[in-house]
């Protein structure tokens, strides 16, 4: 039988990328900047970086050979929806698998066949794929039953050869073990210090963000703790500025613990809070395995395998105090600032807020290359002197950046940080003198001019084509995919040009220039992104931070895309946290090349980052497995699943994505369609062959329309703010998108925090006063795309 492959398993195929060549150009980069609100949104949403945590249900029980061929161990349940057992025995299988309940009955499970003895027997279902190359079980209790308590498994049948086994406990909506990085820096020139923490999710939000609300198991529920993190390395050189792909390919298998290995206590403080500090690294690859037993106060045991992978950065990156600015037009100021220990013409994404005299003025959001200028190397970041006199400040004796941050733009890692830094101004742009009411937020302020380019790289070949339409759709695939992502053909009603590169798994900066280079090339004028998986996590990069054609697109929909992980991928985090050991314990696959800029450590600071514009640009779909509507189809569980992946992803998930995983913040959340799944080969529809949705965004990419101006009729005095579209006789009488934003600032109405009675295309925004907690509205206005 055919040998698995990482690729198969998601249903793709893969290119060969030996032998690439890569060129240099140029790309015009965005000078992302909004209102001083912004500042705090960020501000709070970056100083939690705990929603960034790799977190895992899972329990990787290690069995013991007592008599012959038996193997044994213990294992607890703590949850009455149950659990399931996968066996990770690499294309063998136990031919006998015996279960000891709490209550005393004891099932004998062979294939699909289960007895039963006991006093307390419940149903229990089981289902085996066995091939040649893969071995997975699965194991359900009926979820109803009482099953909680110690379970003892005895599995019969491996050769007489195997030195170690082990079986993958999976808890259905459980307890997960969550770690993260406690700085988000992984600095060869510091050590690394990780958290970690026990949550219990809320089922209710699964189809919301991934850092919806979870309760803590706190310090004072846990009497004993007995954990310890293990540290494997690849202490080869990684280049994350170049490609940005982790190289697990050298990275020691789970379950092989070599010289390489190194074990570190984890602890826990009189405070509550749990961690463990790994030295100062060599830059490389790196994971921990964590093995985690925690005693809880009602005598509940809860077991779990944590999985965190991290790349260490060998960068020295240091932001120095030395500035100078200089006037670029009327509107514009350009500001050097010093750095150190980076390489010329490395790109860095520049992140700060802008102060004037105690009051936020605005932020700066951009891609910068390190260059040579009058004050040695130096980043170079383009300000809107117009947010100045927004804020009703004036810049000309100097301005403040305060918390920056210096970002790898593959990886976002933090490389360097200042609290604060003080640019002197000799001469500013003349229109930051002019009075706030005269100031109305435009496209130039938000982004900036396209007249600063960085210099990139890109794979020879990437661009077969050259301006072959004036406008179309071009079609993106995902991680470690080519052209057969998409059927060409359905994408009938205009040019269509497939996204096509050599180069099959890259960092999401370096995806991003390969798409905005060949996209480009192939349309004059303008274009529209339909994308898969990673693919739409490019196009939304390339939206935030490169002017392209995509700017330019007329469409109701700019940027479609589905099943995309924008929070990151829980398989990608165990993917990379398990050397990939884990997953070709379970599948028996090849390797495919990780990504660490796909896990949720690199997308949950990458997302929460995004520009609010590119974001309103972004339509998404998300899919997920079926569900049984009766018990008796709940029991034939494997029916239910994508594929082997849904066992160790929590909440619905279409086989490799969670619809948690797949949020957007503000994007456009197009619905979550039931029995679809990520790829082709799994139980239910390929989410990327859905007719009926292609041809709606077939359409939607194509059809021209536009925004009115911002409209604002109304204040909140009186009984509140009315911007309905009945009180807009103007507008058209069916807009396909609307948008709503406190008047004067780039604040989405939806981030205010206030309560609207009516809040959509068709009926425009309408706040009452009476409604909200301090009894009074905001003074918003708002916008209609036509046809």
């Amino acid at each position: 039988m055919k040998k698995l492959t990482l690729a198969s398993l998601f249903g793709i195929s893969l290119c060969s990328i030996s032998g690439i060549a890569i060129s240099s150009t140029t790309l015009p980069v965005k000078s992302n900047m909004g209102s001083a609100e912004e500042i705090f949104i960020k501000r709070d949403l970056l100083s939690n970086l705990s929603t960034a945590a790799s977190q895992s249900n899972l329990y990787l029980l290690p069995l013991e050979n007592t008599v012959g061929e038996d193997w044994t161990g213990d294992f607890f349940i703590n949850d009455i929806h149950g659990f399931s057992l996968l066996e990770t025995m690499q294309g063998q299988v136990f031919s006998n698998v015996e279960l000891l309940s709490p209550a005393g009955n004891r099932y004998r499970i062979q294939g699909g066949e289960i007895t039963c003895a006991g006093p307390d027997c419940v149903e229990l279902s089981s289902h085996v794929e066995v091939s040649e190359a893969t071995a997975v079980r699965t194991i359900s209790i009926n979820r109803n039953a009482n099953i909680l308590g110690r379970w003892q498994i005895k599995l019969n049948g491996l050769s007489t050869e195997a030195t170690n086994a082990n079986v993958l406990v999976s808890y259905e909506q459980g307890v997960n073990l969550a770690i993260w990085d406690a700085d988000q820096v992984s600095l060869s020139s510091q050590p690394n210090r990780f958290l970690f923490e026990l949550r219990v999710p809320n089922s209710e939000q699964e189809g919301g963000q991934k850092s919806a609300p979870y309760s803590v198991i706190k310090r004072a529920e846990i009497e004993a703790l007995d954990a310890r993190a293990f540290l494997f390395s690849n202490t080869e050189p990684a280049e994350f500025t170049s490609r940005g792909a982790v190289d697990t390919n050298a990275v020691k298998p789970n379950k092989l613990k070599s010289k390489e290995l190194q074990e570190y206590e984890v602890s826990i403080s009189p405070e509550g809070e749990i961690s463990t500090t790994i030295p100062k690294l060599a830059a490389g690859d790196y994971r921990l395995e964590v093995e985690f037993s925690a005693t809880v106060s009602n005598g509940d045991v809860i077991q779990r395998t944590g999985y965190y992978g991290f790349p260490v950065l060998g960068s020295e990156a240091q932001l120095t105090s030395a500035s100078r600015t200089k006037v670029l037009d009327e509107n514009r100021l350009s500001v050097d600032i010093g750095i150190e220990g980076v390489a010329d013409k490395a790109l860095l994404v520049f992140y700060a807020e802008i102060w004037r005299d105690g009051k936020p003025v605005s932020t700066i959001n951009t891609i910068t290359s390190v260059h040579e200028t009058s004050i040695g190397n130096s980043v170079t970041v383009a300000l809107d002197s117009r947010w100045f006199a927004l804020a009703e400040t004036h810049g000309q004796q100097g301005f403040e950046f305060r918390n920056i941050r210096l970002l790898d733009p593959n990886t976002y890692l933090l490389l360097d940080s200042k609290t604060d830094l003080f640019v002197p101004v000799s001469a500013f742009p003349e229109q930051e003198s002019i009075k706030a009411s005269a100031v109305e937020i435009n496209d130039e302020m938000l982004l900036g001019k396209n007249d600063i380019t960085v210099p990139v790289n890109n794979a020879q070949g990437a661009q077969e084509s050259v301006n072959l339409a004036a406008n179309g759709i071009m079609l993106v695939h995902g991680w470690c995919s080519n052209t057969s992502t998409w059927q060409q053909w359905r994408f009938n009603d205009g040019p269509t040009v497939e996204y096509n590169s050599p180069i099959t798994s890259m960092g999401r900066n370096d995806f991003a220039i390969e798409l905005a280079l060949q996209s480009n090339a192939a349309f004059r004028d303008w274009f529209s992104v339909v994308a898969h998986s990673q693919g739409g996590q490019a196009a939304v990069h390339m939206q935030s931070y490169y002017f392209t054609g995509l700017d330019n697109s007329p469409a109701p929909r700019p940027i479609q895309t589905v099943g995309t992980p924008y929070q990151g991928s829980l398989l990608m985090d165990l993917y990379v946290g398990s050397g990939a050991g884990m997953i070709n314990d379970i599948f028996n696959i090849d390797d495919c090349q990780a990504q660490w800029s796909l896990t949720t450590a690199s997308s949950i600071p990458w997302a929460i980052m995004l520009p609010f514009n590119s974001q309103q640009r972004t339509f998404y779909y998300r899919t997920t497995h079926g569900m049984p509507s009766n018990w008796w189809e709940s029991l034939q569980f494997w029916r239910w699943k994508c594929n082997a992946g849904s066992w160790i992803i929590p909440g619905a998930d279409d086989g490799v994505v969670s619809v948690g995983e797949g949020w957007l913040g503000l994007g456009n959340d197009m619905g979550i369609m039931a029995r679809e799944c990520h790829t082709g080969g799994m139980n239910f529809m390929d989410q990327r062959r859905d007719n009926n949705r292609n041809d709606i965004m077939d359409e939607m990419g194509r059809v021209p329309a536009s925004w009115t101006q911002w409209l604002d009729r109304d204040d909140p005095g009186g009984s509140g703010d009315w911007e309905s579209r009945a009180a807009h006789p103007a507008v058209c009488a069916n807009p396909w998108n609307f948008q709503a934003r406190r008047r004067g600032t780039t604040i989405p109405a939806t981030q205010t925090g206030e309560i609207f009675s009516t809040l959509s295309a068709n009926g425009g925004l309408v706040c009452r006063n009476a409604d909200q907690p301090d009894g009074v509205c905001f003074d918003y206005e708002v916008r209609f795309f036509c046809p």
